[in-house]
C-alpha cells in the first residue's frame, strides 16, 4: 500500500493558508507492508510533490506503475515499483503556475484535485480545480504522457471572474486566445463552489 501526506486536519478545516505549507502539509508518500504492518519506504517528493493527494495505479495487475497528483505543486508524479518492492518516482507531467492579478498570491497554481486512469490504462484524466480545466493525457507510454485534450469548466480564471491573466503568452500556452468563458448549462451560468 502507498499513502500520501496531504495535510493535518487542523489545517484544512480552517481553510488553506500558504504560509503553513512547510509545517502543516506534506510532500511525502509512504510505502507499507500490510502483512508485517510495517513502513517499508518513505519518499520525499520535495518541491515537485507538495501536498500529494490521490494515488492511482494501473488497473492491469501485471503493470508496475502508477501516478500521484501533487495538489499544490500541480504535478503528476509517476511511481514505479521495482522487483524488490522499492518505489522510484519521477515527474511525469509538470504544470506551470499562472501569473495573475486579483488573486490572493501573484501566481495561481492549477491545483490538481482528482486523478483517474481509464480502465485500459491508456488515458490519465485530472482536474485543475483552481485554474478550472479538466485534462486528458495519452499514457500509452506511462513515462511520457502526451496531452490529448482539455475542457474548461469554470475555475478562477474565467472571463469576468475577478482574476486576470495579464500575459497573453500564458494563455496561449494553455491553448487559449483569451480567458475562458464561464460555462452555461441549460441557460444557467455554472458557479462552482470554492469553499464552505
Amino acid at each position: 500500500m502507498v499513502s500520501t501526506e496531504f495535510g493535518a486536519p487542523k489545517s484544512f478545516f480552517q481553510g488553506f493558508d500558504p504560509s503553513l505549507v512547510a509545517t502543516d502539509y506534506g510532500s511525502k508518500i509512504h510505502v507499507w507492508n500490510w502483512k508485517d504492518k510495517t513502513l517499508r519506504q518513505t519518499i520525499d517528493l520535495g518541491g515537485d510533490g507538495l501536498i500529494p493527494l490521490e494515488i492511482r495505479f494501473a488497473h492491469d495487475p501485471a503493470q508496475d506503475w502508477g501516478y500521484v497528483g501533487a495538489a499544490l505543486s500541480s504535478n503528476i508524479i509517476r511511481l514505479v515499483v521495482g522487483k524488490g518492492g522499492e518505489v522510484a518516482t519521477d515527474v511525469a507531467v509538470r504544470q506551470s503556475w499562472l501569473k495573475v492579478e486579483g488573486w490572493a498570491l501573484p501566481e495561481l497554481p492549477p491545483l490538481i484535485t482528482d486523478i483517474l486512469l481509464s480502465l485500459d490504462d491508456k488515458r490519465l484524466f485530472f482536474s485543475n480545480w483552481l485554474r478550472g480545466d479538466l485534462v486528458s493525457y495519452d499514457i500509452s507510454d506511462p513515462a511520457k504522457p502526451v496531452l490529448a485534450g482539455r475542457v474548461w469548466l469554470g475555475g478562477s480564471i474565467v472571463k469576468g471572474g475577478g482574476v486576470t491573466v495579464p500575459d497573453p503568452a500564458d494563455l496561449a500556452a494553455l491553448g487559449l486566445e483569451e480567458q475562458p468563458e464561464r460555462p452555461v448549462i441549460k441557460g444557467v451560468p455554472v458557479q462552482p463552489k470554492l469553499g464552505p
